[in-house]
């Protein structure tokens, strides 16, 4: 199982950074796309669905 993470996680305290949504989700195309061509291994492609749903909010 891969995930393609945050690549712009916040600081501690701060769950209201910004959270660059196109670039996770560009992130995330490319993971999928580098899954699919190399067919050697089978992997899942998780998304990063608390992500995109409620940020950098910890406890949800």
């Amino acid at each position: 199982y891969l995930q393609p993470g945050n690549h712009t996680p916040p600081l501690p305290g701060n769950e209201d950074a910004f959270i660059d949504m196109a670039g996770v989700m560009k992130r995330m195309e490319w993971l999928v796309e580098k899954v699919i061509r190399d067919r050697w291994f089978e992997a899942r492609v998780l998304p990063q669905l608390h992500v995109l749903l409620w940020g950098n909010k910890r406890g949800v």
